[in-house]
């Protein structure tokens, strides 16, 4: 989702005070009103039928990847700074405020709440949940650089909840894997 947004920035932050804006690192992305891409989003989903949900998810996690590829080659730091920095982009770039939960920053595993999601809010088919779910796993998957990062919901605005939180765990390898690597 984040790829289908733009905001214009002069050299390093719009301010011009010298932060690293997420729009300067983009260059491919297009405005679109959330409520549009809803109503993308439930016209493809009509289309797509049954296996709609599992559609946005793929999406979504193709898309994060390419985005923490794209960040890890353009800003070229720690991967846990990557992150932080997406975090703190998330509201501009139309996803909503994101708060991480955790246990370890860098170490994966805990909670990602999503409030004032303009797009989680008017979104009647469920797709965008599977959109942001499938981003979150694509681009941790990215980060972390190797194995499966699952994410699974625990609340959500579609079904009443103030805010959408995604429990998000990385993929557990095998003792013997972990020996041999």
């Amino acid at each position: 989702m984040i790829a289908a947004i733009r905001l214009r920035g002069k050299g390093k932050g719009a301010e011009g005070n010298g932060a690293l804006k997420l729009a300067d690192l983009l260059d491919d992305a297009v405005l679109v009103r959330a409520r549009t891409l809803a109503k993308i989003m439930e016209a493809a989903s009509k289309a797509a039928g049954a296996g709609s949900l599992e559609f946005w998810h793929e999406l979504g996690e193709e898309a994060g990847e390419g985005m923490a590829s794209l960040l890890i080659a353009k800003m070229k730091t720690k991967r846990a700074r990557i992150v932080k920095f997406l975090l703190g982009e998330a509201r501009s770039a139309g996803w909503g405020k994101i708060t991480y939960c955790g246990r370890r920053f860098g170490g994966i595993d805990g909670t990602l709440r999503i409030e004032d999601s303009p797009l989680l809010r008017i979104d009647p088919t469920g797709g965008a949940c599977q959109l942001y779910r499938g981003y979150v796993e694509g681009f941790l998957k990215k980060i972390r650089g190797s194995g499966a990062v699952s994410c699974s919901e625990s609340s959500c605005v579609r079904k009443g909840s103030p805010f959408c939180e995604l429990v998000i765990e990385k993929g557990r390898e095998s003792w013997l894997r972990s020996v041999i690597t």
